[in-house]
């Protein structure tokens, strides 16, 4: 049964891309960090960013960290840490980094989302169940994007097809 599955898997994949326009935007293949589902650039990026640049602006004018921390009031051993770091991609390893509760989530909304579960609190609290330590919003956004069409389910995966024995994925079940 898995190698007939796994031989045509091929075909299913062609027939799912063929039901979806191709125009219509698909989801990226990996997270990178610095763009949120929107494919804008993220607010804590684009922070860290601006920090990172005025500290050194203002280390680079002869102040000192505790001026620093005073006048952009943040924390000192926050202006240190980005004094220290001339490189800003350093700072944003944490941050750009996706959160393995988030990746393993995903398939999983995406698999409810077929099974027509489009409420974005019940599934926010199935995955908060499974571990996912994110705030109602995401969850409520990802949804959000799936029900207008912004992002699409991946086809599915091998191991979550059911196929019946004797038949082909292109078969419409005439017996």
């Amino acid at each position: 049964m898995e190698k007939t599955v796994t031989s045509h898997y091929g075909c299913l994949r062609t027939a799912h891309q063929t039901t979806h326009q191709p125009e219509e935007p698909q989801p990226p293949e990996g997270p990178d960090g610095m763009l949120d589902v929107r494919d804008r650039p993220r607010r804590m990026v684009a922070t860290i960013h601006e920090r990172h640049r005025l500290v050194q602006e203002l280390l680079a004018q002869g102040r000192s960290l505790r001026w620093i921390s005073r006048d952009l009031d943040l924390d000192y051993y926050a202006v240190r840490r980005y004094a220290r770091t001339a490189d800003v991609g350093e700072l944003l390893v944490k941050v750009t980094s996706a959160g393995p509760c988030w990746t393993t989530s995903k398939p999983y909304i995406h698999q409810r989302f077929t099974q027509r579960c489009h409420n974005a609190s019940q599934l926010h609290r199935e995955i908060c169940d499974q571990g996912f330590p994110g705030d109602r919003s995401v969850v409520n956004s990802y949804v959000r994007l799936l029900k207008q069409g912004t992002i699409t389910a991946p086809p599915p995966l091998v191991e979550h097809l059911e196929l019946r024995p004797g038949r082909r994925p292109g078969d419409q079940g005439q017996s």
